[in-house]
């Protein structure tokens, strides 16, 4: 259980409580099934059936061995566990910081002021289960600043350390080594709206993609590893960062291939976007097409807007406004890459996936 429920890692949680019973039951607590012990904190007048883990030894180091004592008790729950919902993100994090040193197998309910009707209609499970446990994952999975000194094989073992080589292998997480607070600002004025309930960085982060070797999934996992600059898309609840959004084959291609025509001197043009676009990052990438068009335009080629070619490519039934760039031999070095741009209207032919566009392959 502490494994399943996130607690083993990056580090062993020395002790924790499980309260097995209803959450109406644990939520009454905050009524008429507790008592007051202080200005803010709430003990339960019925004894809960629990479970503690406690670490053996004194290493937080993983694998975590537990020894466990069920037993029925009068429990407490923690104060960051139960009341975050309650509070804005400001506040949350003012109350993590003054609970922190509360023993974890106590079981505290909040009663700060609050109308017992209004407390118990927010409900406390509303933190347990999202907002919580999410950020928690989000930082387990995706956070590692500064970036950890693993030498030659830092996907390989950052993925096993962080619990994601099993039971299967994560086909591909990205970590960001930058600050927390630098990326729960992304959820605030350093993000803009990116689809129906994402945020996309206003700002690029330093981040290292990790994607599986091969096509078995099963362990031992080997990963090959990408670090460059790079903008990030997470959703957020609560102010907090809850998920990361992973670059598919079909978000690369609109990133590399979909943009609008600036009316820049196509040498400009092209100069600033291969490097706003991350092409410029670990090398020069030698030629990239750029096609002006709507994206939704773009897309529909590998439907109604495009005809059938061979294998999966796909002709686009109109033309498009295209800026070709090329490496000149200028420079050569990233991220000092120099391009010249060739502006041309043309078809383009594509290869889909799903009906979604996944390579540029050629103008036409």
């Amino acid at each position: 259980m502490m494994q399943r429920r996130g607690m083993t890692s990056p580090k062993c949680k020395e002790v924790n409580t499980f309260i097995h019973d209803t959450k109406n039951k644990i939520i009454a607590v905050c009524g008429d099934g507790g008592e007051a012990i202080d200005n803010r904190l709430r003990r339960s007048k019925n004894q809960f059936r629990v479970t503690t883990c406690k670490l053996k030894g004194s290493s937080t180091k993983p694998p975590c061995d537990y020894r466990e004592n069920e037993s029925p008790r009068g429990e407490k729950t923690t104060l960051r566990e139960s009341c975050a919902c309650f509070f804005s993100a400001k506040q949350l994090r003012k109350i993590k910081r003054e609970t922190d040193t509360l023993p974890d197998f106590q079981l505290i309910m909040l009663f700060k002021g609050f109308g017992l009707g209004f407390f118990i209609v927010l409900a406390v499970v509303l933190i347990l289960g999202t907002f919580a446990a999410d950020y928690e994952t989000f930082l387990r999975q995706h956070y590692d600043n500064p970036k950890s000194n693993m030498g030659n094989n830092y996907c390989n073992k950052m993925m096993q350390r962080r619990g994601m080589t099993s039971p299967k292998c994560k086909e591909v997480n990205t970590f960001i080594h930058d600050t927390k607070n630098k990326i729960i600002a992304v959820c605030g004025s350093e993000g803009t709206p990116f689809g129906n309930r994402l945020r996309r960085s206003r700002q690029q982060f330093r981040v290292t993609t990790c994607r599986m070797r091969g096509s078995s999934i099963l362990p031992p996992c080997e990963y090959r590893e990408n670090t460059s600059p790079r903008y990030i898309v997470i959703a957020c609840e609560n102010e907090f960062p809850v998920h990361y959004e992973e670059e598919t084959r079909h978000g690369k291609f609109h990133r590399q291939h979909v943009a609008a025509n600036s009316g820049l001197d196509a040498r400009i043009y092209c100069n600033l976007m291969m490097q706003r676009r991350g092409m410029t990052n670990v090398k020069c990438k030698p030629s990239n097409t750029f096609i002006h068009g709507e994206a939704t335009a773009v897309d529909a080629i590998c439907n109604n807007g495009g005809i059938h070619s061979s294998d999966n490519y796909y002709d686009s039934n109109s033309a498009f406004e295209l800026t070709v760039c090329r490496l000149t031999g200028g420079g050569t070095v990233p991220p000092n890459c120099n391009y010249r741009g060739r502006v041309s209207t043309q078809q383009v032919r594509i290869a889909c996936v799903n009906g979604l566009p996944v390579h540029f392959k050629q103008a036409l």
